[in-house]
């Protein structure tokens, strides 16, 4: 079991996957089948959560399978806190992001 924080943006539009609020309700709603354990979303698009995924790879790819996610306008960052893994997945364009993880 890790703990993870997981941040994440939607593009405010309609794509192929569907509307913003299905995109960010999915979002969501797929974190939360993903929780083993305890789970906290007090704060707009950032929820901290337990998992039995072995790493952020895979818990952001099951968030990415289970969501109505569009990789090619919304982001998602999955950050495990027990240990130093971390997966960025979708339209990135500041890659200072895998500087600043490298450096924990």
């Amino acid at each position: 079991m890790s703990v993870y924080a997981i941040s994440f943006r939607i593009a405010d539009r309609t794509t192929g996957y569907g509307s913003y609020d299905e995109r960010y309700t999915s979002v969501v709603e797929a974190t939360q089948a993903l929780t083993q354990g305890r789970y906290w979303e007090e704060t707009t698009s950032f929820l901290v959560l337990e998992s039995s995924h072995d790493s952020s790879a895979s818990l952001a790819t099951s968030i990415e399978d289970l969501a109505l996610f569009d990789p090619a306008v919304d982001l998602l960052l999955v950050i495990n806190l027990s240990r130093k893994g971390f997966a960025v997945r979708g339209k990135n364009d500041d890659p200072d992001v895998e500087e600043i993880m490298a450096k924990r």
